[in-house]
């Protein structure tokens, strides 16, 4: 069995730092909490894996980061997505999430900023 799951305060991150990234990450942390979503599992997933009788545990941690492509782009459309749930949910206002939004767009489109995301925790094979 493989599974994976994600380690959001890892955090997603960019350098040069823009606080467009720490506040979308506690933005998610807390919509989460509000949702009863978990958004930290990932670190827990080997201990669960474990947990539910799997004997032969291995993980691997991946922390895919991005200069260039469409891949440096993920988080700014991930947010983009949850944009109503965090409206419907009272995280922030309209206003506060299309400011992190326009800052992440141009953060994604400086060709010298270095975009990572979030730590995914993989639990591979197991008996």
């Amino acid at each position: 069995m493989v599974c994976q799951d994600l380690h959001l305060s890892s955090p997603a991150y960019c350098f040069p730092e823009s606080p467009c990234y720490t506040r979308i990450v506690e933005l998610c942390l807390e919509m989460g909490k509000r949702l009863g979503v978990n958004y930290n599992f990932g670190i827990r997933l080997p201990a669960a894996a474990a947990g539910a009788g799997f004997r032969s545990v291995e993980v691997r941690l991946d922390q895919p980061a991005y200069l260039t492509g469409q891949e440096k782009r993920l988080w700014e459309h991930t947010f983009a997505e949850v944009f109503p749930s965090m409206i419907r949910t009272g995280v922030a206002s309209a206003d506060e999430l299309q400011d992190l939004l326009d800052g992440m767009r141009a953060v994604a489109s400086d060709h010298r900023a270095l975009i990572a995301q979030a730590c995914l925790a993989r639990r591979n094979r197991g008996e």
